[in-house]
């Protein structure tokens, strides 16, 4: 690899690594970059890249502090401790997010809060029916909060996520209690308003809904209409790349117009390929305005900008190096973009792409063209499946068998897809060439819908909930990696390194992180649920087992690497690793001396005098699950702190766990 390969990974792994170090003195870095300059004046290679790898970490850390909005002073998370009473809230539209059953959300930055200025990117939540623009400034009196952290073990930390958006607070309002004052037009209001407005005319298509929802996910990048039936199809037939505009969608449409270009301007001269890499370019910057200069797109066009430069200047090793340029360039831009699956999943593919498949292809390539083209396309297809397939795993816990099926079939007319999309939305306002061109865009998205899900039905080829933690993702990545070097590279040293890291990562997929023994007492709401863990073993306790939420159990069961689960009915009580845990009913009783000084769990809103209990159980912590009522805790939380005994509510602090590692 280049020494710019070399320089962005380890700016990337000091991005990664700030949250987690101190800053170092300042005579290191100027040491390192010294150091740098002899080797490079010396012509020592080794030396430079080692050097001016370790200052490239040391800026990565440095600019992700630098980046890092909680620096600032007058940041809203430093203020909404201080506000706990509702306070006066200015703030700006900045995006709009997709839509759930209960609510409308939207990303604001936050201006004033009680008319003093303040900053910040906040979570607005609305009701459904809300209809707010970027760009539109309001006024309105909400309580600020942090976002809440999951309730159970395992659940999807949307916290954490907003988090590396830059996003930490949310506050609640409805539309009724906003007052507005003014608009300022902005790039993404532009955006938004003219994706609205093709949005609405595609009705005029007269497409049956579920093409009609593909069409705008596939062309505009709109997710809005897609139903969790169709999404899930999708997924489980590996092509759930195909609803979210992103590097693949990008990449076709530059190939369109690249070969478009070429007939408008023959690429004789230096001078004419500039003109069309200029022109390709700004058509593809158009796209992404046009799709409302989403994150993916934005990240894609960019990647695409950078790549579209091979076609005009030539050298070996081009594509790669332009790779790395644009990805310490987007990082430069917004470090947090590191954390994004969408920016992971697109530079594994596409550095895997751009690396092995040359080699392969070199190795061997059928003569006929019809067979090049598809083992062309299974080869892609096999590659960015293989350097992506770790994070995968980790973040999504399965693996569709029957991948290459969408790259045999679909993508091969993902162009022609494509195309005939955007004729279709550039035809839409004309009524009567619309109902035409629309029964021909439905019926192709309607056969292409029809065959995805046939895929998904082929549940034996899906393989799901597959424990997988953040060692075995680094192992399998290190693994493909040596596996991909040995294939081009076939010495006794990368043999070596594959078998270990080979056996490494069987052992960790056997061996499980977590604690081997541990009592978790779930949140659900109206209901009761213990989990009691033995190494890869769970035993779930609910006095109504049908009532359990199979997500909650699913979520744990994968975050603990769980392989076998038994249910049995709530009892009364039992002892568990020299622990005693008393569980205290709607029936009240509780007067077993036996398990004095243990834990007590209430449950079902019991009428119970909690003086008396605390005084004859002497209990170092009670806990409140999901099952009681809100008023029923506020007052046992007063009496526990009369006796200076801890109450772990599940609503407010999470799932109480007791481990034994």
């Amino acid at each position: 690899m280049s020494p710019l390969a070399y320089c962005t990974i380890c700016f990337v792994l000091g991005v990664l690594a700030y949250p987690h170090s101190t800053p170092l003195h300042l005579i290191f870095p100027i040491t390192l970059f010294m150091l740098s300059y002899v080797c490079h004046y010396k012509g020592w290679r080794i030396g430079f890249i080692i050097s001016f790898s370790f200052l490239s970490f040391i800026g990565g850390r440095q600019w992700a502090e630098t980046r890092n909005p909680l620096q600032n002073s007058l940041h809203i998370s430093h203020k909404h401790k201080t506000n706990d009473k509702p306070a006066i809230v200015g703030f700006t539209v900045k995006s709009v997010r997709k839509p759930t059953d209960y609510s409308q959300s939207y990303v604001v930055d936050i201006e004033q809060l009680d008319l003093k200025k303040s900053n910040g990117l906040a979570l607005l939540q609305l009701e459904t029916t809300a209809l707010l623009l970027p760009g539109e400034k309001y006024l309105t009196t909400a309580k600020i909060e942090l976002i809440p952290s999951p309730s159970n073990p395992g659940a999807f930390d949307f916290a954490a996520y907003m988090k590396k958006k830059g996003v930490f607070v949310q506050f609640k309002s409805t539309s009724d209690e906003l007052t507005f004052v003014k608009y300022q037009p902005t790039i993404q209001g532009y955006a938004h308003r003219l994706r609205k407005q093709l949005l609405g005319h595609i009705d005029n298509l007269g497409m049956r809904n579920k093409s009609k929802a593909v069409l705008h996910a596939l062309v505009l990048g709109d997710r809005s209409e897609i139903d969790n039936d169709l999404q899930a199809d999708y997924a489980s037939a590996g092509a759930i790349h195909l609803l979210a505009i992103s590097g693949l969608h990008v990449g076709v449409l530059m190939l369109i117009l690249q070969s478009f270009f070429r007939l408008i301007i023959p690429t004789y001269s230096q001078y004419n390929r500039w003109v069309g890499f200029l022109c390709v370019t700004i058509s593809l910057w158009g796209y992404a305005f046009l799709t409302g200069l989403s994150p993916s797109v934005l990240r894609a066009v960019t990647m695409f900008s950078f790549l579209g430069l091979t076609s005009v200047i030539k050298r070996v090793g081009l594509p790669l190096q332009q790779l790395w340029l644009s990805m310490i360039t987007l990082i430069l831009i917004k470090p947090s973009l590191v954390y994004e699956v969408g920016f992971q999943l697109s530079y594994s593919a596409v550095f895997g792409i751009l690396w092995v498949m040359p080699k392969i292809q070199a190795f061997y390539r059928p003569k006929k063209i019809i067979f090049k083209r598809v083992w062309d396309l299974l080869i892609l297809g096999c590659i960015a499946q293989l350097s992506t397939l770790p994070l995968s795993l980790y973040y999504f816990h399965q693996f569709p068998a029957l991948f290459w099926v969408s790259n045999l079939v679909i993508i091969p007319f993902l162009g022609i897809i494509l195309g005939a999309g955007l004729v279709g939305i550039i035809i839409a306002p004309w009524t009567y060439g619309a109902n035409h061109y629309g029964k021909l865009l439905d019926g192709i998205l309607h056969q292409m819908n029809q065959l995805i899900a046939y895929v998904a039905e082929q549940e034996s080829f899906l393989v799901t909930n597959i424990p997988f933690d953040g060692l075995d993702a680094t192992l399998l990545a290190a693994l493909i990696f040596f596996l991909f070097l040995t294939l081009q590279k076939r010495t006794l040293l990368n043999l070596s390194i594959l078998t270990f890291l080979s056996i490494g990562f069987h052992y960790s997929i056997y061996q499980s992180l977590t604690s081997v023994k541990e009592l978790v007492i779930l949140h659900q709401y109206k209901n009761t649920i213990l989990i009691s863990k033995n190494k890869k073993r769970a035993l779930i306790l609910s006095e109504n087992l049908q009532n359990v939420d199979p997500k909650i159990i699913n979520q744990y069961c994968l975050d603990r690497q769980v392989a076998v689960q038994k249910k049995q009915t709530l009892p009364f009580g039992f002892e568990w690793q020299n622990e005693s845990l008393l569980i205290v009913d709607k029936n009240g009783i509780y007067d077993f001396p036996s398990l004095e000084g243990g834990i007590v769990l209430l449950r079902n809103n019991p009428k119970v005098h909690l003086d008396d209990l605390i005084e004859k159980i002497k209990p170092k912590t009670i806990v409140s699950d999901g099952s009681n009522f809100k008023s029923y805790v506020k007052r046992w939380a007063k009496t526990c702190a009369k006796y200076n005994v801890l109450l772990h509510d599940t609503a407010a602090s999470g799932a109480y766990v007791l481990a034994n590692p």
